[in-house]
C-alpha cells in the first residue's frame, strides 16, 4: 500500500516505521528541518520489547511530495490539523483515504473540511510511543488501535488498514462503536494528561496521594457525563480502570501535556478539557474540575514569558 504519514512525532514515526518495515511503501511528511535530516541521513530508530529496529524510510516536506496516496494517516497535533490538511491536499486524489489516530475532538471535522465522510477512517489507538531523541523512538509495551469509516459503513479499505496494523505488529480492530472508543480515550487523557500538566506530576506522583487519584476519577466522571448525555454508551468504570492501571504501571511516564508545559509548547488542552467544556455547555451540563483543569493548563500555556525565572525543584 502507498501510505504518507503526516506528523512524524513519536506516533506517526511508530507507525510509518512498522509498516515500512512490513513491506509497504511509507513515506514520512513533517515540517521539522532536524527530524526530516536525521531520517534521511542516519534512518529511523524504533526501540520496541523485541529490541532495536534501524528503518531507511524517506521523510519529505509535504511540498516535496507530488504522487497522490492510497492511504493518508494524520498524526499532527490537533491545533496543526487544519494546516496540516491544506499543505497535503494536492496528495489527495479520487481513491485516496485519510486515517485519524489523533487524540481529542475535532479532528474528524477538520478533515472532513477537504475530503468527503466516506473517505474518512477515525480511530483511537494507545500503542505507547515516546521521541528519544530526532530519528529516535521508544515504544515499550503493548497497545491496540479500533477504527471505523466515518461515515458508519464498512467499505475494502477498512479492512486493508486493520489488516495491515495487525500484520506490521500494531494490533487493531474494526469498531461498530467508534465514538464510545474516542471518547473513552479522550476522558482518559483529559483526566492524566491535564492534571499531570497541571501538578507537574508524573502518573506516579499523582498516584501519591489519595486526592490525585478521586481527581483523576472525577474527571473521568465528568466527561462520560457529557458523552452519556449525548447519547454515546461510554463506560465510566472502563477508563478508570485504564487509569488506574496507568496510575500503578507507568509511574515513571510524563504525559504529553506535561512534556509540552515543560518545553514550553502549546498543548492539545483546547481539543480536550477545552472540547468537552463546549460540549457540556451545549447540552446544559456542568463540568467544574475539568473546566478548572483547563483555565490552569491554560494560564500556563499564555505565561511562559512571563514565569517565575528561578526552577522549581520537583
Amino acid at each position: 500500500m502507498n501510505i504518507f504519514v503526516v506528523g512524524a512525532g513519536a506516533m506517526g514515526c511508530l507507525f510509518g516505521g512498522l509498516l515500512k518495515l512490513n513491506g509497504h511503501d511509507v513515506t514520512l511528511i513533517d515540517v521539522s528541518q532536524i527530524q526530516v535530516d536525521t531520517i534521511n541521513s542516519n534512518g529511523l530508530m524504533i526501540e520496541t520489547d523485541t529490541g532495536p529496529k534501524r528503518v531507511r524510510i524517506p521523510a519529505r516536506y509535504a511540498s516535496e511530495v507530488e504522487e497522490k496516496a492510497e492511504l493518508i494517516l494524520v498524526f499532527t497535533k490537533t491545533y496543526h490539523t487544519e494546516e496540516a490538511m491544506k499543505s497535503i491536499r494536492h496528495l489527495i486524489g479520487d481513491n485516496t483515504y485519510i486515517l485519524t489516530l489523533q487524540n481529542g475532538l475535532g479532528n474528524l471535522e477538520k478533515i472532513n473540511k477537504f475530503v468527503e465522510l466516506s473517505k474518512i477512517i477515525i480511530g483511537m489507538t494507545n500503542h505507547p510511543s515516546d521521541m528519544v531523541a530526532p530519528g529516535h523512538i521508544r515504544s515499550i509495551g503493548k497497545g491496540k488501535s479500533k477504527i471505523m469509516s466515518a461515515d458508519g459503513k464498512t467499505h475494502h479499505m477498512l479492512g486493508a488498514v486493520c489488516k495491515a496494523f495487525n500484520e506490521a505488529g500494531l494490533p487493531c480492530e474494526i469498531s461498530p462503536d467508534i465514538f464510545c472508543d474516542i471518547w473513552e480515550k479522550v476522558a482518559f487523557n483529559v483526566s492524566l494528561n491535564s492534571i499531570g500538566a497541571a501538578t507537574y506530576l508524573t502518573n506516579g506522583g499523582i498516584a501519591s496521594v489519595p486526592e490525585g487519584v478521586e481527581l483523576a476519577k472525577k474527571v473521568v466522571e465528568e466527561v462520560i457525563m457529557v458523552a452519556n448525555k449525548k447519547g454515546i454508551r461510554a463506560k465510566q468504570e472502563r477508563v478508570i480502570a485504564a487509569v488506574e492501571n496507568a496510575l500503578a504501571n507507568h509511574p515513571n511516564h510524563k504525559s504529553s501535556m506535561l512534556q509540552d508545559i515543560l518545553a514550553k509548547r502549546p498543548t492539545e488542552i483546547d481539543s480536550l478539557n477545552g472540547a468537552v467544556a463546549r460540549e457540556a455547555k451545549t447540552i446544559g451540563l456542568s463540568i467544574p474540575v475539568t473546566e478548572t483543569l483547563y483555565c490552569l493548563v491554560k494560564i500556563q500555556e499564555k505565561t511562559y514569558g512571563s514565569q517565575a525565572s528561578a526552577e522549581i525543584q520537583r
